[in-house]
């Protein structure tokens, strides 16, 4: 499992490089820069700051600095927000993110498993239609129409909760609920789905014959090998909300870590772009990494040979 491990480590550097390579590329082939602005009216002002941020080199420098600095941990000062370094707008905004992350994702988990289970057990009955019916409009309506709906009923019209704002406990909950509407209705699904398919191997077939309780059967032997396609799907949904959703930040005024990267796409802010992209490469990569590990403890016929 050693050699697997830092197989995958390789693998994260390598993916870390093209992630650098392609953002870096992509941003200096627009036309523009961070500094081009109508505030910034005098040339020899406006040369002074790109000398400042080494900005007037050639792109290959700039390229192999970035990339040097990256291995020493250092992501760069960003260009827009004065005196603050990248890795300091990430340590800020991260925690924001993650916590809101980590409600959305269980919210999904605490509703979305049990709600699949229950469809399955009502294969073809009022009930599982239903389900269905409400798990295609929750992965069909986009998370940004979900939050605007959200604000106006629950925060405008009934001011049941605030609409917008970050500090208290009321604050989280309507931007968790916007966050985990399309993973909730995703992992009911996919519950669902796995569920079927347990429920009608042999082995399940085998232990209903011998008259095994059907909460053993459920519990012990199908939402086991059931809730393996959902840790699957935890992976890249964990690395995706942790590291904040853009609009939905955005649309509740959450200083998280979303928040910045709008802005700094808006500002052209290099350094924030690349350091939240390489940070949310990077996350993704571990996560999915983690994920095949937990695979071993769900599910003890899953070996890592050497050629893996």
């Amino acid at each position: 499992m050693l050699g697997y491990v830092l197989k995958r480590v390789g693998h994260l550097v390598i993916v870390i490089w093209i992630i650098i390579t392609i953002t870096f590329a992509m941003m200096h082939a627009i036309p523009g820069g961070p500094f081009d602005s109508e505030r910034y009216v005098a040339e020899e002002i406006r040369a002074h700051i790109e000398a400042r941020y080494r900005l007037d080199e050639p792109l290959y420098k700039q390229y192999l600095d970035y990339l040097w600095h990256v291995v020493q941990g250092d992501l760069g000062p960003s260009l827009t927000y004065e005196g603050r370094r990248v890795n300091d707008i990430i340590k800020d905004g991260f925690p924001k993110s993650a916590l809101l992350g980590f409600i959305s994702v269980l919210v999904s988990l605490l509703v979305g498993v049990p709600i699949g289970v229950y469809s399955a057990l009502k294969h073809n009955r009022w009930q599982d239609h239903t389900v269905m019916l409400m798990a295609i409009v929750g992965v069909s309506v986009p998370s940004f129409i979900l939050a605007t709906l959200l604000v106006y009923y629950f925060g405008l019209k009934l001011q049941w909760l605030p609409a917008a704002g970050w500090g208290s406990v009321q604050q989280i909950v309507l931007p968790a609920l916007a966050l985990s509407g399309f993973s909730l209705a995703f992992i009911t699904r996919l519950t669902r789905a796995s569920m079927l398919d347990v429920m009608g191997q042999d082995y399940i077939r085998t232990a209903q014959a011998k008259g095994v309780a059907q909460g053993v059967i459920l519990f012990r032997h199908a939402l086991k090998n059931a809730i393996l396609p959902v840790v699957t799907y935890l992976g890249p949904l964990i690395a995706a909300v942790f590291t904040g959703s853009f609009v939905v930040e955005k649309i509740f005024s959450i200083p998280g870590l979303g928040q910045f990267f709008v802005t700094s796409v808006a500002n052209r802010d290099y350094t924030v772009i690349l350091g939240v992209t390489v940070f949310y490469g990077t996350l993704l990569v571990t996560m999915n990494i983690l994920v095949d590990l937990v695979y071993m403890f769900l599910d003890p016929r899953i070996v890592f040979h050497k050629q893996d």
